[in-house]
């Protein structure tokens, strides 16, 4: 006797989108409205974002020649995948700058640089466990795993209110996370 399995894909598979496949899990902690609602920001004042727009101008990448077609290169890979979004120039509230640095394996990737969004934001503590505390953890006979989250947050949905903070301009066009 055979057993047949059909997964039945209900969810949508753009980026953030996919968070929704562990919604049961979701409910679970009660952290439901942010998986709907995507990640918020948590401003230090309900002045930030009016302080931010003051000081919005449009940037863009600028570099070499070569640079701007890994630049472009990367653009285009990232909209293919939905990861960025062209929008008009009025949805923005503030331009970050981009950048590409060297990756472990020699390409380039780009960075979106969200200091000056940063500092207008309330610190959220964060540990991240290193080997040492897991070794310390453990008793004979425990398994671990290793997750590589490679790009991972480029999985987390962001709230339409934070996207218009996330841009950046290349070429003439506005683009946001």
């Amino acid at each position: 006797m055979k057993l047949r399995l059909k997964l039945i894909n209900n969810f949508p598979d753009h980026i953030g989108g996919r968070l929704l496949k562990f919604q049961q899990v979701w409910n679970s902690l009660g952290a439901t409205y942010i998986l709907k609602a995507g990640a918020q920001a948590n401003w230090i004042s309900p002045l930030a974002p009016t302080l931010l727009l003051k000081q919005r101008h449009y940037s863009e990448f600028q570099g070499p020649t070569q640079k701007i077609k890994v630049y472009m290169k990367a653009l285009k890979e990232e909209l293919d995948l939905g990861i960025v979004r062209e929008v008009k120039d009025k949805e923005i509230m503030f331009y970050n700058k981009t950048f590409i640095i060297p990756r472990k394996d020699g390409r380039l990737r780009m960075i979106i640089d969200c200091r000056p969004i940063n500092k207008y934001l309330k610190d959220v503590p964060f540990q991240n466990e290193n080997f040492q505390n897991v070794c310390n953890l453990s008793i004979k006979g425990d398994w671990a795993t290793i997750i590589d989250i490679h790009n991972a947050y480029y999985r987390v949905l962001v709230s339409d209110e934070l996207q218009k903070f996330l841009a950046f301009g290349f070429q003439g066009h506005a683009c946001t996370y």
